[in-house]
């Protein structure tokens, strides 16, 4: 079980669904930063950022 799932049971959020931001709208905070998010921090954001 990985850390994002277990997130997800913790707060009893569906498996299926989807709480994060887009691709598109990491990739848009990343440019407009000048940054590149750690990997981690991006899967986060990707399944559960909003």
């Amino acid at each position: 079980m990985t850390i994002i799932q277990k997130i997800k049971r913790l707060y009893n959020l569906s498996e299926n669904e989807n709480y994060g931001f887009s691709e598109a709208e990491i990739l848009e905070l990343e440019k407009k930063l000048e940054v590149t998010l750690p990997a981690k921090l991006k899967e986060y954001y990707l399944e559960l950022g909003k």
